[in-house]
């Protein structure tokens, strides 16, 4: 049997209708384990009501336009070697090398990198963000700036420095990861011990705790227990966050150009979206929000009518 072509597969999975040799061949297929994994990922949140075929509907296009999120894997050695003049012209794209000896490895709209750091340690960058840090320093410090969202998992040794603009996080060993954006401050601590410092507060976070500044209130709780974070999936997941914020995501996932015609009136958010398909995402972010918009994927733009009456 094969789902792309079978409009009533993904609802008859959900109603338990399908025979145990079509459940296993879903549920085993790519497709299967992602709708899987958007399912176990919003289980525990506060979800509005909404269409539940808006999101088969969505789901259905990113089966049939299947986009991958550009991942590339990029290594940093003491000395810096390049073996070719097509290696030095890709690494330029993403990497930005000064003569003080700092570097910038930034992602665009929908990309995400891997940095492997001299000391061993690896960082998954999430798209639209900038990692930086002084590599002649780097063994000697261990420190670095972030503006957007990454995965860190780091080598013991020295203390281990991530500096944003609104907070700091130290860790000796561990990995954690950091979300800092101008709408959004929270870190994710998935093994070991890490403090964060933001607002004039200060929190130590173990396994399975985050923290997140509300109204310059760093507030802690507890995460989804994961040994990564979603959006290394391919799936982002927010909790209680405005729609501002949503929308903030999608464009930093898609490159989506969004445009607000009436205010939200401080409507909130929680729920789960890919990150290989925009269209799909969107009518998961707005559909249970009850949101008239207009999107269209050829040009990446959205516009926002205000709430269905």
């Amino acid at each position: 049997m094969n789902w792309e072509n079978d409009e009533t597969y993904l609802s008859r999975w959900l109603n338990d209708e399908l025979n145990a040799q079509e459940k296993e061949a879903f549920e085993n297929s790519p497709e299967g384990k992602e709708f899987i994994a958007l399912i176990k990922a919003s289980e525990d949140l506060r979800m509005s009501d909404y269409n539940v075929d808006s999101a088969l509907d969505g789901l259905r296009d990113k089966i049939d336009n299947h986009e991958a999120p550009k991942q590339k894997q990029i290594w940093f050695n003491p000395i810096f070697q390049i073996g070719s003049a097509a290696a030095v012209l890709i690494i330029a794209f993403f990497v930005f090398l000064y003569p003080d000896g700092d570097t910038s490895v930034v992602t665009a709209f929908g990309q995400q990198e891997v940095v492997n750091l001299p000391d061993g340690s690896t960082v998954r960058l999430n798209a639209n963000s900038q990692l930086s840090y002084d590599e002649d320093e780097f063994l000697n410090d261990r420190l670095l700036k972030l503006e957007g969202e990454a995965f860190f998992e780091v080598e013991k040794g020295s203390k281990f420095q991530v500096n944003t603009d609104i907070g700091t996080i130290q860790v000796l060993g561990t990995s954690f990861n950091v979300k800092s954006r101008p709408e959004q401050f929270e870190v994710l601590c998935f093994t070991g011990k890490v403090q964060v410092d933001a607002s004039s507060q200060t929190t130590i976070l173990t396994k399975g705790l985050s923290a997140v500044l509300k109204n310059n209130t760093l507030e802690t709780s507890n995460h989804t227990g994961e040994s990564e974070p979603g959006w290394l999936k391919g799936i982002i997941t927010l909790n209680d966050v405005s729609v501002q914020t949503a929308l903030s995501e999608l464009t930093n996932q898609f490159g989506i150009e969004i445009t607000v015609e009436a205010p939200m009136n401080q409507m909130q958010y929680t729920g789960s979206f890919p990150t290989s398909n925009a269209k799909s995402a969107v009518s998961l972010v707005l559909d249970p929000l009850n949101i008239s918009y207009t999107y269209n994927h050829q040009e990446k733009s959205l516009v926002i009518h205000g709430i269905n009456e």
